[in-house]
């Protein structure tokens, strides 16, 4: 991996660690290849691969010092160095090696971290969304609620009013059909009355008529009778023709009287299917709110639920923090 002066400066482990690696290659490390891996400015590397020399150098004629000054001691040295330093660059790449185990796991950990930490925000998101819902159920089922409370009062308000109108309505039909009734009643004893009245008057006259009969001739008998008979029966004609006329006027008058009342009779049938279909509604409206009370019921619960899975949830990411 390259270095550049840009990220990062050339320090003098980085040109110690080429510097090795070119030697344990068997290639005379230099400037320029330096520079070509790790990047730095040339007075840096070049101060830093004299340094290397130097170091090496001293440390290989410490060795040679140690083992002998001849030849085969300096080559000696020179293999040792060499076995010292493929054995350091083996443990620093091991150390590498453990460092970026140590930092995968590392990232590792931050990943699961992050993704606990995701999954609790997305739980705690959906909460407040099945929240959000429950409590837009809950609002929706208190105003139906209400609405239907409303409309039981109201139903019940209009089935009491229009009770009550039916039974004044009722009373004053029933005072009504008394009042025509005693009418009627009254106007027949009046007629019988009259009819007890005209036969009464009738025998009257019968009776004088017979006590003229008595006195008169019997051909001016006959002809006074025939006379005063005709004449009566005129009068009674147009007497019985008068009473008829009333009687059909009072006819009409009752007939019409009785289609107001098969009117009110109708109508007041037809309010009472009114009544009976709104007193449906107001059991179904019941129905209704029973159902609504189940559902709110069922949302508590989800909420309930809703609420262990987040407990859940924030106690796995704190043991997942804890390990």
């Amino acid at each position: 991996m390259n270095k550049s002066t840009d990220s990062k400066a050339v320090t003098f482990q980085d040109v110690e660690r080429v510097a090795s690696d070119a030697l344990s290659q068997g290639v005379k490390p230099t400037v320029r290849g330096i520079m070509k891996v790790i990047g730095g400015r040339t007075e840096t590397v070049s101060d830093y691969l004299n340094a290397f020399n130097n170091k090496r150098e001293q440390e290989q004629a410490k060795i040679a010092d140690e083992i002998g000054t001849t030849e085969v001691g300096k080559l000696l040295a020179g293999e040792l160095y060499n076995m010292v330093e493929r054995k350091t660059k083996a443990l620093n790449e091991k150390v590498d090696r453990q460092k970026e185990q140590i930092e995968e796991l590392i990232e590792l950990l931050s990943e699961k971290e992050a993704d606990c930490q995701s999954r609790v925000d997305v739980a705690e998101i959906a909460r407040d969304k099945a929240i959000q819902a429950a409590d837009d159920k809950v609002q929706r089922m208190t105003e139906k609620l209400e609405a239907a409370e409303n409309q039981a009062k109201e139903a019940l308000e209009q089935v009491s009013s229009i009770e009550n109108e039916s039974q004044r309505r009722i009373e004053q039909a029933e005072t009504k059909a008394q009042a025509l009734t005693e009418a009627a009643k009254s106007e027949a004893s009046a007629l019988v009355n009259h009819a007890e009245k005209r036969i009464l008057a009738a025998e009257t006259e019968s009776k004088n008529l017979r006590d003229k009969v008595s006195e008169l001739t019997l051909g001016e008998a006959k002809h006074q009778l025939q006379m005063e008979q005709l004449a009566a029966a005129n009068k009674r004609l147009d007497e019985m023709e008068e009473a008829l006329s009333e009687a059909k006027t009072q006819v009409i008058e009752l007939r019409s009287e009785r289609n107001g009342l098969d009117k009110d009779v109708t109508r007041m049938d037809k309010e009472n299917e009114a009544l009976k279909v709104k007193i449906e509604r107001i059991g179904d409206a019941q129905s209704q709110l029973i159902e609504a009370q189940k559902i709110v019921s069922q949302l508590q619960r989800e909420l309930s639920q809703s609420e262990r899975e987040r407990e859940s949830l924030s106690q796995a990411l704190a043991a997942n923090s804890k390990s």
